[in-house]
């Protein structure tokens, strides 16, 4: 991984990622708590997982934070306790459940934005992106294929929309590799002849 890498979360908006990991568990915990077939959202927890995985990492690399980053992760675990716990009552649930398009759209407009500004992707991966994007692709099959509700289709279409943008930005700002085919000619100095004049 990039970040675990270079040790920089350079480009990566903190807001963004959040944003994200709530949308994904928002959906995950929906799905899970009205017995949806696990093949229309299986992939979600791997997103989910993965989602959780980059907030830490740049929690952990983010040296402004300082305390906020267990505040802000103490409410994400409230948030999560509240959803599996059933103690939101159902059509609040829902509610939130078909707004998480408004949510993953929110999500990717502070990236979006940032990178458009810097005219730079920083640490953000190829890999992860194009990954997120196959995933929003394989639920919006899925989901078509299980008649699941519309929202979740509505949702798959905004997911891999918006991360098609991102995967755009980063192959156009990527920067082009130096090449070595011109080889740097060598300059032979001449050496002097230390030995005495002979007689």
């Amino acid at each position: 991984m990039r970040i675990v890498r270079s040790r920089s979360i350079e480009g990566l908006s903190l807001p963004a990622f959040e944003l994200e990991c709530i949308g994904y568990t928002v959906s995950l915990l929906f799905c899970w708590t009205r017995k949806v077939p696990f093949s229309a959202y299986g992939e979600m927890f791997f997103l989910t997982a993965q989602s959780m995985a980059l907030v830490m990492l740049i929690y952990h690399h983010s040296s402004k934070l300082g305390n906020q980053r267990y505040l802000r992760a103490g409410i994400y675990m409230g948030i999560v306790a509240c959803l599996m716990s059933g103690v939101m009552h159902p059509a609040w649930f829902e509610a939130l459940y078909n707004g998480q398009t408004a949510i993953f759209t929110l999500s990717r407009i502070p990236q979006i934005w940032e990178n458009f500004v810097a005219s730079s992707t920083g640490q953000l991966s190829l890999t992860t992106t194009a990954m997120s994007a196959a995933g929003c692709a394989a639920r919006l099959f899925t989901s078509i294929q299980e008649k699941a509700p519309h929202s979740m289709v509505i949702a798959s279409i905004a997911g891999l929309m918006s991360n098609g943008v991102l995967l755009s930005q980063i192959l156009a700002y990527a920067k082009p590799k130096a090449t070595t085919s011109e080889s740097t000619p060598s300059v032979v100095e001449p050496t002097l002849d230390a030995r005495p004049p002979s007689d």
